[in-house]
């Protein structure tokens, strides 16, 4: 699991994502996977506020994603959704992915989709690991194509297929 709000994927494959629980989360308060997602959200927001390159405050992330989604987000929207005391306040999955978007960092979407025991891979990082399917994929095959030719009784089939030859 990265340890901060970098745009670097740096994936251990060695251990199985943790799920993060959901238990616990009710109106009133807020779950495991809900405290990790807004602590994450509120990191990267603090992130994306002190960088060199186009520094966003709330007000302009709101702004932008308003302009995305199609419909007003408000800095108290977002105040509301990495308060720990505003569990009746959530943010809605298309507002997750246009933060993300917006701030130019995916680790909130990852917090989720590891807290069900999935990886997060960039588009690149998908490729690879399509590439390794396949790769895995054509070696079940020559092995399934090297058991069977090993089952095949050459001599006997190429004297079965010249005889055949013959009678036609």
């Amino acid at each position: 699991m990265r340890k901060n709000c970098s745009n670097t994927f740096d994936f251990d494959f060695s251990d199985p994502p943790e799920i993060t629980s959901l238990d616990g989360g009710s109106p009133n308060t807020l779950s495991d996977f809900e405290m990790k997602l807004r602590s994450t959200l509120k990191e990267c927001l603090d992130v994306a506020s002190k960088r060199e390159n186009d520094p966003l405050d709330r007000i302009e992330v709101a702004a932008r994603m308003s302009r995305r989604l199609g419909r007003e987000i408000t800095k108290g929207n977002i105040d509301q959704w990495v308060a720990m005391s505003t569990p009746d306040r959530r943010i809605h999955a298309d507002a997750l992915k246009a933060m993300c978007e917006v701030i130019g960092n995916w680790q909130p979407l990852e917090v989720l989709v590891e807290s069900c025991g999935f990886k997060l891979l960039s588009p690149e990082e998908a490729k690879a690991a399509e590439y390794g399917a396949a790769m895995m994929m054509k070696e079940m095959i020559d092995s399934d194509v090297k058991r069977l030719k090993s089952s095949i009784n050459t001599g006997k089939l190429q004297s079965d297929l010249h005889k055949r030859m013959k009678e036609k």
